[in-house]
């Protein structure tokens, strides 16, 4: 389902006049406005101004300038996001060979794997469990 740019919910401080501006923007599943859609608006934008009063040379480049800044964010977040189940993969490793207790039974630790962010553990004795579920972890 498509909606007009008034219906996208747009950062404080962004003017957009939505009679104007009344093309169809894709529905994001945030209420922020995303990078393709911002970058889509802009463009619109553009299209649609008036010939004999064009935007100011200064609003586009803040424009342009946040669009950069929504970018730049995002690559960060994504390469954060990998570092964290980097290290968490790494931290999780080192649990391999120590003897973890769950639920009155213990074993040593013989795998370990990241599901969905959650660290799962392998006792030698079959026994699979979350990390949390561990109620103690010792040397071997």
């Amino acid at each position: 389902m498509a909606t007009t740019v008034s219906d996208v919910g747009i950062t404080e401080g962004t003017q957009v006049d939505p009679e104007l501006y009344g093309s169809e923007v894709e529905e994001s599943s945030t209420d922020t406005l995303g990078k393709d859609q911002f970058l889509e608006l802009l463009i619109t934008e553009m299209q649609n101004q008036d010939p004999l009063a064009p935007q100011d040379n200064k609003e586009m480049i803040a424009q342009l300038a946040q669009f950069s800044s929504l970018e730049q964010m995002q690559n960060l977040n994504t390469k954060f996001e990998t570092f964290q189940d980097n290290t968490t993969s790494a931290i999780a490793s080192l649990l391999i060979g120590k003897t973890g207790y769950v639920g009155g039974s213990s074993g040593v630790i013989s795998q370990v794997a990241v599901d969905d962010g959650e660290i799962r553990v392998l006792l030698d004795d079959g026994t699979e469990c979350a990390l949390s579920d561990l109620t103690n972890i010792l040397d071997a």
